[in-house]
């Protein structure tokens, strides 16, 4: 007997990840199985040098159950987060689609938070946030005591310029962080979001939203618990920012004239957006 068709599907987009893969899929794997509704794991190795195919191909023939299945998606060469998260996309059989990065930042079981959000509101699309953090590490970087469960000082510093530089110029509104790696879309608004998605690294992130609110979706951000981990691909913040901000005014300037099309607005329908609380309840 095939198995059930997944309510959720959860794309991981993974480079380079085998020392991290296992620990994240474990954590998902362990919360999901207690669900009450089938999943699928799909991860999507984008181009990855060392053994992350590998690792996960082993891990789906000896972990996967009946109601959580384990899949590999495969992209070479590299195409960058962006593209790998469409590819998934694509590809995704459920109901619902979350985008969960491989490094484990965000505890697994915010996804209950992200549920019961969009369960209270009625909204297309949940987006995880680490807003509520950066007061902490404002504090621990006056005080000395550090960024420990919460957030490095420059990081949070960086993110807080990016947030700016997306409001004044990036066409998203009412969304405090835009780049947590933690984000769970309905079918329909995956389809908004990622096809005809063309930003595949830094900002892409920034695109969805702002197609998701072109279109008219509603949008939510819950807060989540969210940790600093070590080996971030981020090698230099500073550069990366650049990136980012490249991509933005690239993205604005080739919807402003034209060269890529916005996902239809859906009739009658205005977007509903900004920060909401998060009962931590299971989706049925």
């Amino acid at each position: 007997m095939p198995p059930p068709c997944p309510h959720l599907t959860v794309i991981i987009p993974a480079y380079n990840e085998e020392d991290r893969i296992t620990a994240m899929l474990d954590e998902a794997v362990d919360h999901l199985s207690a669900a009450a509704y089938p999943s699928e794991l799909l991860v999507v190795d984008d181009g990855s040098t060392d053994g992350t195919a590998d690792v996960v191909t082993t891990y789906a023939a000896r972990r996967a159950t009946p109601r959580v299945t384990v899949r590999l998606l495969r992209q070479v060469p590299n195409g960058g987060k962006g593209a790998a998260v469409r590819a998934g996309a694509a590809a995704a059989k459920g109901a619902w689609v979350l985008m969960a990065d491989a490094d484990g930042a965000t505890r697994f079981a915010e996804i209950d938070a992200l549920f019961a959000a969009v369960d209270a509101s009625g909204a297309d699309a949940a987006v995880g946030s680490r807003a509520h953090l950066r007061s902490r590490s404002a504090k621990a970087a006056a005080d000395g005591s550090g960024g420990r469960g919460g957030r490095d000082a420059l990081r949070a510093l960086l993110s807080w310029v990016f947030h700016m530089v997306v409001l004044l110029l990036g066409g998203v509104w009412g969304i405090a962080d835009t780049q947590c790696g933690f984000k769970l879309y309905s079918a329909a608004a995956a389809v908004a979001a990622f096809r005809g998605q063309r930003l595949t690294r830094w900002a892409f992130d920034v695109e969805n939203l702002y197609r998701l609110q072109a279109a008219g979706m509603r949008v939510v951000e819950v807060p989540v618990a969210w940790t600093e981990i070590p080996g971030s691909k981020m090698t230099s913040l500073v550069r990366v920012g650049v990136w980012m901000l490249a991509d933005v005014l690239r993205m604005r300037w080739s919807y402003a004239t034209g060269q890529w099309t916005l996902p239809g607005r859906q009739a009658g329908v205005e977007p509903r957006r900004g920060v909401v609380a998060a009962p931590a309840h299971a989706h049925q």
